[in-house]
C-alpha cells in the first residue's frame, strides 16, 4: 500500500508553499545555463515547482503517488505560459530515470529525502545529474520535534490518538538525528 494513497487533495489544499527566499536561494545555487532544467523529486502537488517557475525553463516533476501527479497537473498547467516545459512521471525517485541525455541542473528534495532508500536514490541520480548541477534537500521543522508550546500542544493531541511513536502509513516513522550544517551555514532559509 503506497503510504500517500488518498491524500493527495489534502496536500493540495493545506500543505504551504516553499519560501520566496528559499527559491531564490535555489536560483542563485543552480548553474545558469540554457534552458535551466528543474528536476523535483517527490513533488507531491508541485509546490516546489511552482515558487521555482520564475527561475527555470525545463521542468520535470515526479512522485510515486498518481493523485498526487493529478493535483501538481492542476497546480501547474495554469501558471504555464509558451516559454516553460513540464513533464510529470509517476515514478520511485529510486528507480526514476530522465529522458535520454536530459541533465538537470538543480534537483530538489523538499520534504521527501527522509521516505527514500537514500544510497540507492543517490547513485541513480548520479547517473544522469548534470556535472555542475546541485542538490537541494530541505523540509520543514517537524511537529514531531519542534518545541514552542502551540505545537507541543498539537502533538500531544495527536499522541492521544496514534500513541507515543510517530506513524507513518501501516509503519512507524524514525528521525534521522544527524545534520550536516549545508554550504550555506545549515540556516533556516524561510524564517
Amino acid at each position: 500500500m503506497n503510504t500517500f494513497a488518498g491524500t493527495s487533495a489534502y496536500y493540495r489544499r493545506f500543505r504551504p508553499g516553499i519560501p520566496v527566499a528559499l527559491a531564490a536561494l535555489h536560483d542563485r545555487a543552480a548553474p545558469t545555463d540554457s534552458p535551466r532544467r528543474l528536476l523535483d523529486i517527490g513533488t507531491g502537488p508541485g509546490l516546489v515547482v511552482q515558487a521555482l517557475l520564475p527561475y527555470f525553463d525545463d521542468l520535470l516533476a515526479v512522485d510515486a503517488e498518481p493523485g498526487m501527479l493529478t493535483e501538481a497537473e492542476a497546480t501547474l498547467r495554469p501558471a504555464l505560459d509558451g516559454a516553460h516545459r513540464l513533464q510529470l512521471r509517476h515514478a520511485l525517485a529510486e528507480d526514476f530515470l530522465p529522458p535520454e541525455g536530459w541533465q538537470p541542473h538543480l534537483v530538489t528534495c523538499g520534504r521527501v529525502f527522509h521516505w527514500l532508500n537514500q544510497p540507492r536514490f543517490l547513485d541513480r541520480l548520479s547517473e544522469y545529474m548534470a556535472p555542475e548541477g546541485v542538490v537541494a534537500v530541505f523540509s520543514d521543522r517537524s511537529l514531531w520535534t519542534a518545541d514552542n508550546p502551540w505545537q507541543q500542544a498539537a502533538r500531544e493531541a495527536a499522541q492521544d490518538f496514534i500513541g507515543e511513536q510517530r506513524r507513518a502509513g501501516d509503519g512507524a516513522f524514525t528521525v534521522l538525528t544527524a545534520r550536516r550544517p549545508s554550504a550555506h551555514g545549515g540556516r533556516d532559509v524561510g524564517r
